[in-house]
């Protein structure tokens, strides 16, 4: 891949390490299939060497795209294939759920090819490439679509009080993507009020709070290319807003303007980071995120830090998916 895993999986030290960035790297191209709707679903064919951020820019120039993306752009699709990287929406899995097909060299040398929903691509769509190598990959594919950027800033009651879970799930519903920021203190106020997003309203309910702590980015779906309407691309999520970086702990002039990606901003927001991943049914949230503010408040070196809240639907499309019975 495009060494972007921490994983110690990650570590070829008393193996061999296959190169596919620079040698795999082709977009074979887009093709029909039969996967039993009467419009068929289209699907590009990839060498697992080809970054997304190179796939996304191949896709977009044919009017397509993924379904959902990673946030990390620059990641080969064969290793974000293998460890299940995904982005962050309850209407699309993993970038392994994305996988129709592949062909795969396994140890002995042979060559597979896996389709459909046979073991070898269940256990092939996340094997951590302890399978073997994968030499190509097919990705369903979607009409290229427009989302809106829209950030509410609310309190940590959205996730640990059970009685607001619906207030979430409308939020998940309504919009294609959504990605949480809960940092483990309220904001300090200083001298700067933290100026309000007119927040979350439908049927007249409203949520609000007078000290934010969590920031909710949400990307809701468009049919209509409108001035703040952009293709989606994976880049969406940014810049941050003033105010949902200075809810973050980031100060606003440090905030840049650049729509590719995180600035000195979200450098600064980013070493702010827990560097833990746990995966657990949305029903269980209310009960981990009390654990999570009880250690925070009782360990004084998590204080300001941000936990990321990710969505995925629930898939049994994968043997090892982190997603998989959610």
């Amino acid at each position: 891949g495009a060494y972007n895993s921490w994983s110690a999986v990650n570590d070829a030290s008393e193996g061999v390490a296959v190169e596919t960035l620079s040698l795999m790297n082709r977009f074979v191209g887009i093709f029909a299939v039969d996967d039993g709707s009467a419009a068929g679903s289209l699907v590009c064919r990839v060498e697992p060497g080809i970054t997304l951020r190179v796939l996304v820019k191949a896709l977009a120039a044919r009017g397509l795209s993924l379904a959902s993306l990673p946030i990390l752009l620059d990641q080969t699709c064969g290793g974000a294939v293998g460890t299940g990287s995904h982005g962050s929406s309850m209407h699309h899995g993993t970038l392994s759920d994305a996988v129709v097909a592949l062909t795969l060299v396994l140890p002995s040398g042979e060559v597979r090819h896996a389709s459909r929903d046979e073991p070898l691509l269940r256990a092939a769509r996340l094997g951590l490439g302890r399978l073997g190598i994968i030499v190509q990959l097919d990705l369903q594919v979607v009409p290229q679509y427009y989302v809106l950027q829209r950030t509410f800033l609310m309190d940590e009651t959205i996730l640990t009080k059970a009685d607001r879970s619906n207030k979430l799930e409308r939020l998940l519903q309504d919009h294609e993507h959504v990605w949480l920021h809960w940092r483990q203190k309220p904001a300090r106020r200083d001298d700067k009020e933290v100026r309000q997003e007119e927040g979350y309203e439908e049927g007249k309910e409203e949520m609000r709070t007078k000290e934010p702590c969590i920031v909710a980015m949400c990307l809701a779906k468009t049919q209509e290319c409108t001035t703040n309407a952009r293709p989606y691309d994976g880049r969406n999520w940014f810049p941050f807003s003033d105010d949902a970086m200075f809810v973050l702990g980031c100060l606003a002039e440090d905030h840049g303007n650049s729509s590719r990606g995180p600035s000195s901003a979200h450098q600064s927001y980013k070493r702010h980071h827990m560097s833990m991943q746990y995966s657990f049914p949305l029903t269980k949230l209310p009960a981990a995120a009390n654990k999570i503010q009880r250690l925070a408040a009782s360990n004084p070196s998590l204080a300001d830090r941000v936990v990321e809240v990710k969505f995925l639907p629930g898939s049994n499309r994968t043997l090892l998916g982190p997603n998989a019975g959610v």
